[in-house]
């Protein structure tokens, strides 16, 4: 199969996008094979807009150089404001599932986790369990789960 070109990315400072970015962008560079000191300059071609003038203006004179990951954390901090993990570290302790389903609080969660980067298992356990409605954090405690020893696909 040919390797499947990464939709362009403009600079906008949305985290799924980039995110998508990314993914398709490793995908296309390792089903065709790039190496490593090529992949940056050959993932610029799918850049347009903001994300095209931090790479002209940042990577362009010394493309080889850079590496994937130092070339997507230097590209979400010159896309997005400085404040943008600080906003949302903020909608992660915001986050309860009120008067939500179970399944849409958690994919919500999930989601600001991976947007974040917060790994912690047991961390995100016991922010899932805080998170829940009362009547739900009661049933779990009748189940015999508890936040700090129960896994996450226990609870």
């Amino acid at each position: 199969l040919k390797p499947v070109p990464p939709t362009e990315y403009d600079g906008t400072p949305d985290a799924r996008v980039l995110h998508r970015f990314c993914q398709e962008s490793r995908d296309y560079l390792e089903a065709g094979k790039v190496k490593k000191y090529r992949q940056v300059f050959t993932i610029s071609r799918f850049l347009k807009g903001t994300a095209w003038e931090f790479y002209l203006n940042t990577v362009a004179r010394d493309v080889y150089s850079w590496d994937l990951d130092k070339f997507w954390v230097e590209l979400l901090n010159y896309c997005f404001p400085t404040n943008y993990m600080a906003k949302l570290r903020k909608d992660l302790d915001r986050c309860y599932q009120n008067s939500r389903t179970v399944k849409t609080y958690v994919h919500e969660l999930n989601e600001l986790y991976n947007l974040v980067g917060q790994a912690d298992v047991r961390t995100r356990v016991t922010r899932l369990w805080k998170g829940f409605r009362e009547s739900i954090r009661s049933e779990l405690y009748r189940a015999g789960l508890h936040p700090e020893i129960s896994l996450w696909d226990e609870v």
